[in-house]
Parts: structure tokens; sequence; C-alpha cells
């Protein structure tokens, strides 16, 4: 009679990540980024030390004075003012520009009409329309909402028109075939496709964005992150002049990793680059 021949059981069919392996490359990824800032603090504390404190703080008088502003509830409710005017002015940038970039990039017709102008009003400096902004609106917070959406829209149209022309005809000739509308292949197309040029639309528009309202914040007002830098550099005051500008980069660095994530989100589907 014949035998059966037993077998070790499988103990790991699947290699299913650890907790631990997890935290292993959050740490391989975060490591390079933590060692170059803390050899900058390192090199700061160093250099500021040995200079007057009116040219350069060192990183822990900044921290003293960053606690200061933060306790005494300045530099949250300045923040609330810089983040008003960038979000706002970044979100209407977003909501207008996505669909003209799509409109433009779809329909030949009315690319051609467009795109001079486009093209044109981008390669013009934010700064540049102060005068005029300040004649159209005053300085008011339309005047300041409307110039950081002429800074920021602009990106945003160009690179959402350049996803859907780098949309491959061959996937609009099948789904024509196949008895698709405009609508759907729209949709389920050319939107989809757009979505990692309209993330580095909107990347590039963070930066022009934050940009253009500290900006006017410190040419216009005493208010927001930008006016109480200006301040606080008009009075020599080195330190606490760090506390917002420290703010305004945590900003964007925030923006900046949100456009990363929906990049990363809704460009799962695309092959992995070859490296």
């Amino acid at each position: 009679m014949a035998t059966l021949e037993t077998r070790e059981p499988l103990t790991e069919l699947v290699d299913v990540p650890s907790s631990t392996s997890r935290a292993r490359r959050w740490w391989r990824a975060v490591y390079p980024s933590l060692l170059t800032l803390a050899a900058i603090l390192g090199l700061w504390q160093l250099i500021g030390s040995r200079i007057n404190p009116i040219f350069l703080s060192t990183p822990v008088r900044v921290a003293e004075g960053f606690r200061a502003e933060v306790s005494s509830g300045q530099l949250p409710a300045e923040t609330w003012l810089t983040l008003k005017t960038f979000v706002l002015g970044l979100l209407i940038s977003l909501a207008a520009g996505i669909p003209l970039g799509l409109l433009f990039g779809r329909y030949q017709a009315i690319r051609r009409y467009s795109e001079v102008a486009v093209r044109m009003f981008y390669s013009v400096p934010a700064i540049a329309m102060f005068p005029l902004f300040i004649l159209w609106f005053g300085v008011t917070l339309n005047f300041r909402l409307s110039l950081v959406v002429f800074a920021s829209v602009f990106p945003v149209i160009i690179n959402a028109q350049a996803g859907v022309q780098s949309v491959d005809a061959l996937l609009l000739e099948v789904a024509t075939v196949f008895g698709a509308k405009e609508r759907e292949m729209f949709s389920k197309i050319v939107v989809p496709a757009s979505v990692p040029f309209i993330a580095a639309g909107f990347k590039i528009a963070i930066g022009r964005a934050i940009v253009t309202t500290v900006t006017l914040e410190l040419l216009t007002t005493t208010h927001g992150l930008g006016g109480l830098m200006g301040f606080y550099g008009s009075q020599f005051q080195t330190a606490d002049y760090f506390g917002p500008l420290i703010v305004v980069i945590v900003i964007s660095l925030a923006a900046y990793s949100l456009g990363d994530w929906v990049e990363k989100r809704f460009s799962r589907w695309r092959p992995a680059p070859i490296t």
C-alpha cells in the first residue's frame, strides 16, 4: 500500500510587511532629511553664536522668540490672516485653472485663441501688476486675492492643458470604436491621465501663491506673516523675525506634500519608471 508523503506546513505564503519593517522603511526615508536639518541647525548655531545677534540670531534664541510669539497669540492670529489669503487664492486658481486647462487641451479651436494670451500673462511677473491692482481694488483683501490668483492660476492652466495633450491618441480611438461618448472619454480617460500634470502645476502654483502673499503683506500691511516679518525686520529683532518665516516654510512644505500625495494617489495605474 502506498504511503502518503507528509510535508512541513507552509508558515509563510505571503510576505506581509510587519510594523517593524514599515518603521524601518520610514526611518530610512526620513533619515537623510533629518541629518541635513541637524547639520544646518548646527552650522547656524555655530555661526550665529560668533557674530552680532542683530545680523543673525541662533536657533536657541529663535526657539525662545517663537515660543513667546505663540504664547502671546500674535503668531497664530497673523498665521490665520496669511492662510486665508493663500488658501483662498490657491483654491480659486485651481477651481478656474483646471477646467480651463482641460478645455484648452481638449479642443483645438479654443486653444488656438487662448494659448497666446495664457503664455503672455504667465510671463508677466505678478509684482509688476502691483500698481494696477491697487488702482482697481484698493489695499483690501480683494486686492491681495486677485494678485495671488493672477500669480498662480496660469501654471495650473498650462499643466492641465499639457496633461490633456499627453493622452495617447490610440486610447481615445479605441474608446470611440467601442461607442464611448465625449463625456465618458473626458471623465474616464482624459482627466485621470492629466492628474499628474495637474499636480505638478499645483506644486508650481503653491510657490507662486505663497511668495506673492508674503510679498504683498510685506509691502502693504503690518498684518499677516509678511507684515510681522516686516515689523521685526524694521526693529532689528532678528530672533523674532524667524518665527513667522518658519511658519511660512511649514505652510509651503505642507501644501507641497499634499500635491505629492494627490499625484501618487491618482497615478497608481501608470507603469513604474524604469530605474
